[in-house]
C-alpha cells in the first residue's frame, strides 16, 4: 500500500502542471513530496514539433496549427496525408472545449514549426519547487534518439554529492540515448536556480527549466521601506533565452569549419551573418543570428511584427492586481546575448542575485547575462490606466565585427491588470526608452562595461554595487585584506579570447578523474605534455587541448582572479565572460575595469595587472603591485560583499573572487557562453585529497570513456578460466587439424 501511494504521489507531482500553452504563466507553487516526503520529478526528456499539437490522439497524427497576429486567431491544419497540405480549419481555444484540450499540448517558442528538445512536453521545463534542504529525487529518461545528455542544477551546491552535479565525463558518464539517470540530492541553496542540459548544445535546444529553493519558515523578501520585509502575494519564474535560427549542433560545426557567415543558410543569398559587438568594442561571445528572444515558451519569429504590434501576438502575461506585491525569479537560460529588461511603467526592486538576497535596490533598467539570476520586485499601480503593461527584453549589442550598426533585436511580455474596464493599449510602442533623458537618466544596473555613451541617457551601475544584508555572516577571513600566513591560496586565470583559461583549451577526460587517481594519463591529456606548455606565446592552437584542472586544499581560502588581457582580451577582440562556479558559492571581492575613450570604447586594459600591452600574451601574470599578493588585495570590498555563483568578467578588466573550499569533490567552472564553453573556456577543479573526497555509490557507472586491448580477446565462457594461450596460436592448431582430418 506504501509503495502504491509513492507512485499516486508522484504521479500527482508530475502531472500538476499543464504541458504546452496557457495564455498566462502560473505562480509557482512547491511540489508535494511522496510518502517519505521526497520531492520526485520525473524528466521525459524527448523531441517535439513546436506549433503542433498530439494529445487529441497520441497514436496517430501530430496536427500543425498557425495564428494570424492581424486577426489574433489560431487555425489548424488537414493532417490527413491524401488530402491537401494547406487546408486550415477554424480553431477555437476559447470557445470549444476540444480545441482547449488540445492547445494545451502546442509550444509557441518562436512561432514556427521546428523540432525542439522537451522536458515532459514542455520547452523549457515547468519549474520546480521545493522547500530548503528537501531531498530531491530527479529521474531522468532519455528519449532523445542518438544524443547523449545530463542534467546540472546551476546553483545548488550539493555539498559532498559532486557525483550529482552532472557535467559529463568530469562528474558523471553522459546518459545514453534511452538511457535513464536518477539524481538525490539536498536543496542546499535558498532562492532562484535553474536546471539545464550540461552535454554541448542541449541546453541552447531546449533543456532548461527553473529550480526555485523556498524557505517555508519565512517566504518574506526584504524592500526598500526602511528594510520592510513583505510576503510578495505571487512569485512567478520567467527564463529568457536569445532562441536562435540554427539548432546548436548546426552552429558548433559551422564555427567549427569556419562557414558562420551562412548561419541564415547556405542557399540564402540576402543574407550573410557577422559576429557582433558591445558598443564598448567588447565582442559578444558566442553570438548567433537569432529567431526570437523568448520569455518562457513564447516569442516571434518576425522581428518587424513583434516591434510594431506585440498586443497582437501570443506572448507571456503575467496577472496582477492593483497594489499587489509580486516578485519575478528571472533567468538567462541563453546561449549567448546578455539581455536587458525593464516593465513599462513600473519601478524594479532587485531582492536577490543568484538565489542570495542583497541590499534591496532601486533600477529602472536589469541586464541578465546567460547563466545568471536575479530576483525583482514589483507593485501594482494603485490606478492602473490601461489593462496591459509590456514587459520589453532587447540585446545589448550595439556593431557588427565590420563596425556597421546591428537591429536591436526584442521581446516582450505583458503584466496584466485583472480589473474590469480597464482599454487595452493597441498603438505601436516606443522602444527607444523615451522616459530616460538627460535630466532624469534610467539606472541600468549589471552594465558590460562602466559608461554607456551609446546610451547617453542611461547610468550604468555596477554589480558589485550590490550590498549583503548580512554581513555580519561573513567569516572574518573572507574580509581579510592583510597577507594570510596560512591556510590560503591564491591563483590568476586569464579568461581571453573566446575558448582559452590560460591559454589552454579545456578538454574533457575520457572518464571520470575520480576513478584514475594516480592513472590520469590514460583518460585524458596532460597540460603539461602540450605543445604550448610553459609558452605564453601560443595562443588559439588547438595543441594546446587538454584536461585543465586546479587543486584545492579542503577548508583553504581561496581567491580566484580572472582577467581578460592582452591577445584576445583588449577592444575588438575580447569578450565579456559570464563565469559560473559549480559546487561553490564565491564572494565578489573587487572588479577592475578597463579605461575607455571620449566615445565609450576601451582604450586601455587595467593597469592593475602586470600586463605589457594588447599585442602580447598576458598568461601567468599577476599584480603590477607586488605588496597586494598573498591577499592583502587593496579596495577590496572588506564591508559586505555579496555572494554568487555566476559573475561577468569585464573586456580588458578583472574580477577578484573568494571561497572557502568546503565541499569536497571533482568540480567544474566555465564560461556560461554555450559555444565558448564547447571551445574550451572552463576548468574542472579538484578539491581534497582522494581520501577526502565522498565515494559515490558502489554502482555507479564510470567506464564511459575509452576501452582499448593490446591484443585479439580470447574466446572463453564464462565457466572456463583463462588459459593464457594467445587465441591467434589456438586458431593456428585447429586450421592443422582440420587440414589433417580432410587430407
Amino acid at each position: 500500500m506504501r509503495a502504491l501511494l509513492t507512485v499516486i504521489s508522484i504521479f500527482c507531482s508530475l502531472f500538476s502542471v499543464t504541458d504546452g500553452y496557457s495564455k498566462y504563466s502560473k505562480p509557482l507553487e512547491i511540489m508535494k513530496p511522496d510518502s517519505n516526503g521526497v520531492y520526485a520529478y520525473d524528466m521525459k526528456i524527448s523531441k517535439k514539433l513546436t506549433m503542433a499539437y498530439k494529445n487529441d490522439n497520441p497514436a496517430k497524427h501530430a496536427t500543425p496549427v498557425d495564428y494570424d497576429y492581424k486577426t489574433q486567431t489560431w487555425s489548424k491544419r488537414e493532417p490527413n496525408q491524401l488530402m491537401d497540405c494547406f487546408q486550415n480549419y477554424s480553431f477555437n481555444h476559447i470557445s470549444d472545449p476540444g480545441d482547449a484540450n488540445r492547445m494545451e499540448d502546442v509550444l509557441v517558442v518562436d512561432g514556427l514549426h521546428k523540432r525542439v528538445i522537451s522536458i515532459n512536453g514542455d520547452m523549457p521545463g515547468a519549474p520546480v519547487v521545493v522547500p530548503y534542504m528537501s531531498e530531491v529525487w530527479i529521474r531522468v529518461s532519455n528519449q532523445i534518439l542518438m544524443d547523449s545528455m545530463t542534467i546540472h542544477v546551476h546553483g545548488i551546491d550539493k555539498h559532498g554529492m559532486w557525483y550529482m552535479d552532472g557535467v559529463a565525463f568530469v562528474q558523471q558518464c553522459p546518459i545514453q540515448s534511452t538511457n535513464k539517470f536518477e539524481y538525490r540530492f539536498i536543496a542546499d541553496n535558498k532562492g532562484t536556480h535553474w536546471y539545464h542540459g550540461h552535454m554541448q548544445t542541449d541546453r541552447g535546444d531546449g533543456i532548461a527549466g527553473g529550480f526555485i529553493v523556498v524557505d517555508q519558515n519565512d517566504t518574506s523578501v526584504p524592500t526598500l521601506d526602511d528594510r520592510k520585509r513583505i510576503v510578495p502575494s505571487r512569485e512567478y519564474f520567467f527564463l529568457l533565452q536569445d532562441w536562435a535560427t540554427k539548432v546548436g549542433e548546426e552552429a558548433w560545426m559551422q564555427l567549427e569549419d569556419k562557414t558562420m557567415k551562412w548561419m541564415y543558410g547556405y542557399d540564402d543569398f540576402t543574407k550573410c551573418w557577422e559576429p557582433t559587438r558591445t558598443s564598448d568594442g567588447g565582442n559578444v561571445g558566442g553570438a548567433v543570428p537569432i529567431s526570437a528572444i523568448l520569455l518562457n515558451d513564447k516569442g516571434w519569429y518576425d522581428h518587424d511584427i513583434i516591434k510594431s504590434q506585440p498586443f497582437n501576438l501570443p506572448l507571456e502575461r503575467f496577472q496582477i492586481k492593483p497594489n499587489e506585491d509580486i516578485l519575478f525569479r528571472i533567468v538567462n537560460g541563453g546561449v549567448a546575448q546578455e539581455l536587458m529588461l525593464y516593465v513599462e511603467g513600473h519601478p524594479m526592486t532587485v531582492v536577490a542575485a543568484d538565489g542570495d538576497e542583497v541590499v534591496p535596490m532601486k533600477v529602472d533598467r536589469l541586464i541578465v547575462f546567460p547563466g545568471e539570476r536575479y530576483d525583482i520586485l514589483i507593485k501594482g499601480l494603485a490606478t492602473p490606466t490601461k489593462k496591459s503593461y509590456r514587459i520589453q527584453v532587447e540585446t545589448v549589442q550595439k556593431y557588427f565585427f565590420d563596425w556597421k550598426e546591428i537591429p536591436i533585436v526584442y521581446g516582450f511580455g505583458y503584466i496584466e491588470y485583472e480589473t474590469d474596464g480597464l482599454p487595452e493599449d493597441k498603438t505601436t510602442p516606443n522602444l527607444m526608452h523615451p522616459e530616460c533623458t538627460q535630466n532624469k537618466k534610467c539606472t541600468v544596473l549589471n552594465c558590460p562595461f562602466q559608461e554607456w555613451m551609446a546610451q547617453p541617457n542611461f547610468t550604468c551601475i555596477s554589480y558589485d554595487k550590490l550590498e549583503n544584508p548580512n554581513p555580519e555572516k561573513i567569516e572574518a577571513e573572507i574580509l581579510q585584506a592583510t597577507q594570510f600566513n596560512g591556510g590560503f591560496e591564491e591563483h590568476f586565470i586569464n579568461m581571453h579570447h573566446d575558448s582559452q583559461m590560460d591559454q589552454f583549451l579545456f578538454q574533457f577526460p575520457w572518464g571520470i578523474p575520480y576513478y584514475h587517481d594516480g592513472d590520469m594519463e590514460t583518460i585524458s591529456t596532460s597540460c603539461s605534455q602540450t605543445a604550448c606548455a610553459n609558452n605564453s606565446m601560443s595562443d588559439l592552437d588547438t595543441t594546446c587541448r587538454c584536461f585543465y584542472h586546479l587543486e584545492h586544499k579542503l577548508n583553504n581560502i581561496v581567491q580566484i582572479t580572472l582577467y581578460n588581457m592582452g591577445l584576445g582580451g583588449a577592444m575588438g577582440t575580447g569578450y565579456a565572460h559570464p563565469f559560473h562556479l559549480h559546487g561553490h558559492h564565491f564572494y565578489v571581492m573587487k572588479v577592475g575595469w578597463p579605461s575607455y575613450n571620449g566615445s565609450g570604447f576601451i582604450d586601455q586594459m587595467n593597469q592593475d595587472i602586470d600586463c605589457p600591452g594588447r599585442d602580447v600574451s598576458c598568461n601567468g601574470k599577476k599584480w603590477r603591485n607586488k605588496d597586494w599578493l598573498g591577499g592583502a588585495l587593496e579596495a577590496m570590498n572588506t564591508k559586505n560583499p555579496t555572494k554568487r555563483d555566476t559573475i561577468t568578467l569585464p573586456v580588458g578588466g578583472y574580477i577578484t573572487i573568494r571561497f572557502r573550499a568546503v565541499n569536497p569533490g571533482w568540480w567544474f567552472a566555465h564560461c556560461h557562453l554555450e559555444l565558448h564553453l564547447m571551445g574550451g573556456t572552463g576548468y574542472a577543479y579538484k578539491v581534497g585529497d582522494q581520501n577526502q573526497i565522498y565515494m559515490p555509490p558502489d554502482n555507479f557507472p564510470h567506464d564511459c570513456g575509452v576501452f582499448k586491448v593490446d591484443k585479439l580477446p580470447e574466446l572463453r565462457l564464462p565457466t572456463q578460466k583463462s588459459s593464457n594461450i594467445p587465441y591467434t596460436f589456438i586458431a593456428v592448431c585447429l586450421v592443422l587439424i582440420i587440414d589433417r582430418i580432410f587430407h
